[in-house]
């Protein structure tokens, strides 16, 4: 692989994270401001700990990998 290829990869996957936590973020947001339209935040904030989890343990598992880069 080249480093070409490669600075693409992370390049793209850095962009979908960003979109994926852009999305994200934006639409828990939406449900806190307006709780009564999709759930209540007592609920999304029992929710935290698992996601919080979730990502730790994503993060983890990206750096010990062998191939960091999400291939097509």
């Amino acid at each position: 692989m080249t480093i070409e290829i490669f600075n693409k990869q992370i390049i793209r996957n850095y962009l979908l994270v960003l979109a994926t936590v852009m999305t994200t973020s934006i639409g828990i947001a939406e449900l806190f401001h307006s709780p009564n339209r999709l759930a209540k935040e007592n609920k999304l904030k029992s929710y935290a700990p698992y996601l919080n989890a979730g990502f730790v343990n994503y993060g983890i598992d990206f750096l010990h990998s062998d191939s960091a880069v999400i291939s097509p």
